[in-house]
Formats: C-alpha cells, structure tokens, sequence
C-alpha cells in the first residue's frame, strides 16, 4: 500500500486503474457468464448482454466498490495529505464556480 496514511484497509493510490483490472482470461470470465446464466448459445449471450447490460455493469461496480472501499474512513478513500482539497474547494466557493452541467 503506498497511500498516505498507512491505512492498510484502503486501496492503493493508483490512478491507472490497476487496482480495479480483472485479471482473469476474458474466456475465463466468458465461460463463467454463460455457466452462471444457463446460456448454450452465441444467441442468448448476445441478449443476456444486450438486455442485462445495466445489471452487469451494477453488478461489477458493487463489487470493486466493495473490494475498494476505506472502512476505516467511512467510505471512499481520498488522499490529501497536503490538504489541497479544502484550498480548491474554498476557492471554488469563492469564485463561484459550478462545473458545466450542474445548476
């Protein structure tokens, strides 16, 4: 672990996303998906994937989160050791600023 403060219970500080990468052989994961859904066909798969799309994506992000959250800092963890986010925050405050999109 190479994070701030030493918590041993949250993620690594990586911003290139090793520590949510499946590593296992995308036939692997393809086998497990059409065994875990009863699927014999390419037909099936492709309407599993169309139609369940949203699930499997819920589903996945459930489970890094859960591999991924900090429970000794509640929940998700951000590293500031400098604490830089209170600057930004208070300066975006003071300027105002609303990121596009958001009203």
């Amino acid at each position: 672990m190479n994070n701030a403060y030493g918590n041993q219970d949250c993620p690594p500080l990586m911003s290139d996303g090793r520590h949510v990468t499946d590593y296992r052989p995308s036939c692997y994961v393809h086998d497990l998906i059409l065994r875990q859904n009863g699927i014999t066909n390419s037909y099936d798969l492709k309407m599993l994937l169309t139609h369940q799309a949203m699930q499997l994506q819920e589903n996945n992000r459930q489970y890094y989160d859960q591999k991924n959250a900090c429970v000794s800092c509640g929940d998700y963890y951000q590293a500031d050791p400098n604490g830089h986010l209170k600057y930004w925050d208070g300066y975006n405050q003071r300027i105002q600023y609303q990121p596009r999109g958001s009203k």
